[in-house]
């Protein structure tokens, strides 16, 4: 089961390859996900409308991870890796080559919805299938570096490619998409041959049966669910809002279009120390203690008007909530470890919690943000995340309780019941 016989981390390695792979659909993520709020700002001005458009393609991913776990329940990471590359191309050229209209755009959300959602799975589906349980931290840690190095980049690059046209910025993202659709078939070629992609034999459920198994799984994580939906609201705020504060502080000092630079920049940091850090105080306890700090400086950031010093602070709660998505998404591989063939009803989960944020987000911080004051959906986000984090911190047992044995009785007793 282990790739990685020896704790040296080999560049040729499963995980350095698919990470690289993340990368680079990463990058056409980064430059997707700053180019089209501005598209969107130029054509419509108005915060609350861009807010409600960028939200479809979430509220579109609420429901699209009923249907993967119901129709999808033993697919590996191979069937959502392709499939994610289809739809990130095809997001890239409706951005493109159709005229940026309304409905061509209401279409480019939910392929964009579609391709986002099936990297998370294959995320999550390539750790359980290539690494044993005790690296799913340093498996999260290795991809989050690429994955954040990534979003650093792309909108610098997005930024850059602005001075000559939109659709440069478009083309680069699909080039990274074509890149990456290569690697994925060497890296097929040398690992996946012999690997199964499909998990253990379970048969297709009704939509109602699997709503079932998500309640009452839900029930048994409902802290940690609620801390992602906070930290994914903080994210949602700087790839919403955060893009136009950006524009608007490049507007006073060209240094203000590092802004979104400065949120990915820590990739490094947060990826080496998340492994080491958890040590001490367990993966939970750690992920909401850096919650808490990254909070506390969101709401500091609307005081500050210095730009280098907004940049810097910028910088820190990036390092803090790194840390806190690296263990979160560590501690839902550990349950999905557990689950075997109900793996993807916990990843659902997590991608719900996270749809909700990105759904809520751009129109909650669009309606706060409505007179241009960007600041105030900081404060909130900061606020929100604050909330959750304490609430988890004094609520969820420093262990997991959930071993496999019993995450199969729960669920085989509500099947019974049904």
């Amino acid at each position: 089961m282990n790739i990685l016989p020896k704790r040296k981390l080999r560049i040729f390695s499963p995980l350095i390859f698919f990470s690289v792979i993340v990368f680079l659909i990463s990058l056409h993520d980064g430059i997707i996900s700053y180019v089209t709020p501005v598209i969107l700002n130029n054509r419509y001005s108005n915060t609350l409308f861009v807010g409600s458009i960028l939200s479809i393609s979430s509220f579109f991913g609420i429901f699209f991870n009923f249907f993967i776990t119901k129709f999808f329940p033993n697919k590996g990471y191979k069937f959502f890796t392709f499939w994610m590359l289809v739809f990130a191309i095809t997001t890239a050229l409706i951005l493109i080559f159709i005229p940026k209209y309304l409905f061509p755009l209401v279409i480019a959300m939910i392929t964009w919805s579609t391709y986002y959602e099936f990297r998370n799975y294959s995320k999550y589906n390539f750790v359980e299938k290539f690494l044993p349980p005790n690296k799913n931290a340093h498996a999260w840690s290795t991809m989050s570096i690429f994955q954040s190095l990534a979003y650093m980049i792309g909108p610098a690059i997005a930024v850059y490619l602005f001075a000559e046209r939109i659709n440069s910025s478009l083309l680069f993202a699909l080039l990274m998409t074509s890149l990456a659709s290569v690697l994925f078939l060497f890296f097929e070629t040398k690992f996946g041959k012999k690997k199964d992609d499909e998990k253990s034999d379970r048969e297709i459920r009704s939509l109602f049966d699997e709503v079932k198994v998500t309640h009452v799984l839900t029930r048994k994580i409902w802290p940690l669910v609620t801390f992602s939906f906070a930290l994914t609201l903080l994210d949602a705020s700087f790839w919403t809002i955060g893009v136009l504060f950006s524009e608007s502080l490049r507007s006073q000092h060209p240094a203000g279009g590092l802004f979104l630079t400065m949120y990915g920049l820590p990739a490094i940091l947060t990826g080496l120390a998340a492994p080491r850090i958890y040590s001490y105080l367990g993966k939970k306890r750690t992920a909401f203690l850096a919650g808490i700090f990254a909070g506390v400086l969101m709401v500091c950031i609307s005081l500050l008007k210095n730009v280098y010093l907004t940049l810097g602070m910028v910088f820190l709660i990036a390092f803090f909530s790194g840390i806190a998505f690296i263990l979160i998404y560590a501690t839902f591989e550990d349950y999905i470890t557990r689950l075997d063939g109900d793996g993807n009803n916990m990843v659902s989960i997590g991608q719900i919690s996270q749809n909700i944020a990105y759904v809520l987000g751009p129109i909650f911080f669009g309606m706060v943000s409505k007179d241009g004051n960007y600041g105030h959906s900081f404060i909130a986000a900061g606020e929100i995340l604050i909330f959750f984090s304490v609430l988890a911190l004094v609520t969820v047992p420093r262990k997991i309780k959930m071993p496999h044995k019993e995450i199969a009785n729960i669920i085989e007793k509500v099947l019974d019941e049904i």
